[in-house]
Parts: structure tokens; C-alpha cells; sequence
């Protein structure tokens, strides 16, 4: 799945990997998730409280977003609920309500803001009930990283060692020398 996501020959919809550092490991954690860009700012909404890269964003107030075979690097935010609301109705409310929708997703569960606006709908109809959502499903508000970050020497699944190199919004992969690139024991 990780492949046919970042794959650039493929419109991955409202759909991105989003990259976290774990916060007790500190080891990055991908997950696909639905983005929305909105230019200078993005929005991604959790399906839960309780999904763990919401504890991991929360923790680290980092994230990458790779889509269509790019990554970007973000500083992210958590929005209140009584900020996000507002602005999720107002994203969506230019669509018409799905009451076939709400009938299947049920009164608690929800799809992300970026998926009901990819498919240009809308569930919810009062403010109170936009609230509500985000409550239960957090909404991060991502804005670009403008600084060099990071680096490290990370091995992926199968190959050598490599590093990892965050140059303001782009990540770049470099090979280490063959004599570099023993691994500690």
C-alpha cells in the first residue's frame, strides 16, 4: 500500500503517508492518512483520539507528508475544537448534505474533513455537531518547516545503511561509503 501512495503516475486523492517520530522510540512511523492543501497550510483529521500517531504528533509537533513520490517536511499544530469546527464547516459547507452517508458512517463516526471534501460532501449540518467530530477526531493544522531540520542514519527494511536529510521542506536519501556503512553492533 506504502508503494501505490507515493507512486507519482498515480492521483492519490485526498490520500498521503504521513511520517512521525515515534515518541518514546524516536523511530519514524508512516501511516496513510487524508491530507487537505489548503496552499500555505494543510489540515489532516485522526478517525480517533486514540490512533498512536496522534499521541506522536502531539509529542513531536513534526510530520512529513509524501505524496505523489514527494515529501515535505511540517511543523504541526492541534487545532481546539471550538477553532476547528467553525473551519471544517466552512471548508464544507459550499456541498450538499449526504444523508445516505450519515446513515452508514452512523451518528459518531465520520470520514476526514479531506476525504468528504475530495467527494464534495458534507454530513453534518450545525455548528455544535462540527465541534463535536473534532472532539472526538483531532484535527492538526500543518504549516510548511522552512529550516534545516535533521539528519540521521537510519536502515531501512532491506538494504544499507543510508542517511536521512531534511533540507526545509524537501527529505533527501544518501547511501553512506561502503566503509561508513557498517552498522553498529
Amino acid at each position: 500500500m506504502t508503494r501505490q501512495l507515493s507512486s507519482p503516475l498515480r492521483d492519490p486523492g485526498p490520500n498521503a503517508l504521513l511520517t512521525v517520530r515515534g515518541r518514546g522510540t524516536g523511530r519514524p512511523r508512516t501511516c496513510p492518512v487524508a491530507f487537505l492543501d489548503l496552499g500555505q497550510r494543510a489540515l489532516v483529521q485522526a478517525s480517533s483520539a486514540e490512533v498512536g500517531w496522534v499521541r506522536n504528533i502531539r509529542a513531536t509537533r513534526e510530520a512529513v507528508i509524501t505524496r505523489r513520490g514527494e515529501s515535505k517536511k511540517f511543523e504541526a499544530s492541534e487545532l481546539a475544537p471550538e477553532v476547528a469546527g467553525p473551519l471544517i464547516r466552512e471548508l464544507l459547507e459550499p456541498f450538499p448534505r449526504s444523508r445516505l452517508v450519515a446513515a452508514v458512517v452512523g451518528a459518531v463516526n465520520r470520514p476526514p474533513v479531506p476525504v468528504l471534501r475530495y467527494f464534495q460532501i458534507r454530513i453534518d449540518d450545525s455548528l455544535p455537531e462540527y465541534i463535536a467530530n473534532v472532539r472526538r477526531q483531532p484535527v492538526f493544522e500543518l504549516h510548511p518547516s522552512g529550516q534545516v531540520t535533521n539528519w540521521l542514519i537510519g536502515r531501512p527494511r532491506r538494504g544499507p545503511l543510508r542517511v536521512v536529510i531534511a533540507l526545509g521542506d524537501q527529505i533527501h536519501y544518501a547511501p553512506l561509503a561502503a566503509s561508513e556503512s557498517q552498522a553498529p553492533p
